[in-house]
């Protein structure tokens, strides 16, 4: 009988032990799932916080991109329209200012507030010959070996109040658009009618007889087929310099073409 109570007690206390390790084992599973939901529950939200960073980064890197394009496409337009408006500005300087000269034949007369100067005849010769065949001088210049002189000759009038120096005149000529050569002046001597390329002063109311000519190879002479000569002068016949001055220096400008 003895025994019998001690083995149902000892059954009790082990049910009792069994029923607490149950509980346990259901209590730490509630436990973990419970955790598990927690995990699960909170996991969206970290993931939608990711993905909002993930956009703000986006958008800011492609409003910085757009940002850079704009910069970029200002610049690339700045540059573009300094780069027209430097070439225009060099183009405008590369430009000579356009120069222009009145034409003019045998027959014709030139009239300024300095002079009268008539064109009489243009002729090509060995030498240039005086009109006055009782002056000292009947010629006044020989073209020498091998060379031929184009000229055109005329008269010419100081009708200005100060005295003049032919001489102070550019003459540049161009033979058939090419042969490039300086142009001279002779003149006759109002006093003793020898003709002088120091002949060329003149007082006011003087007149005298002009050359204006140039020298070429008989070579040349035989082929040419033109002969432009254009010449000019400041008013009052200030000194004129052909390597020095330009044409835009001359107040009075005129081309003649002898033709053959």
């Amino acid at each position: 009988m003895k025994k019998r109570c001690i083995l149902a007690g000892l059954l009790a206390i082990t049910m009792i032990l069994s029923g607490c390790g149950s509980q346990a084992a259901v209590d730490r599973s509630e436990t973990n799932g419970s955790s598990e939901i927690s995990s699960v529950a909170q996991t969206p939200t970290v993931t939608q916080d990711v993905s909002s960073e993930e956009a703000v980064s986006s958008e800011e890197a492609a409003s910085s991109e757009v940002v850079s394009s704009e910069v970029s496409s200002s610049e690339v337009s700045s540059t573009t329209t300094l780069t027209k408006v430097e070439e225009a500005a060099s183009s405008d300087e590369e430009k000579e200012p356009e120069v222009v000269f009145e034409t003019v034949n045998a027959g014709d007369k030139i009239t300024t507030e300095d002079v009268e100067m008539t064109i009489a005849s243009a002729s090509e010769n060995k030498k240039i010959e005086n009109p006055n065949t009782t002056a000292y001088y009947a010629t006044y210049k020989d073209a020498g070996d091998n060379e031929t002189f184009i000229y055109f000759t005329g008269t010419v009038k100081n009708i200005g109040s100060s005295a003049i120096d032919l001489d102070d005149m550019r003459i540049d000529v161009l033979i058939d658009d090419k042969y490039e050569y300086y142009g001279y002046i002779c003149a006759q001597d109002p006093d003793d009618g020898d003709i002088s390329s120091l002949a060329t002063y003149l007082k006011p109311f003087e007149s005298t007889v002009y050359y204006i000519y140039v020298s070429v190879p008989d070579e040349l002479i035989s082929s040419y087929k033109t002969c432009k000569i254009d010449f000019g002068f400041k008013k009052g016949f200030s000194r004129v310099s052909p390597i020095l001055d330009t044409w835009e220096s001359c107040d009075y400008r005129y081309t003649i073409t002898i033709a053959k």
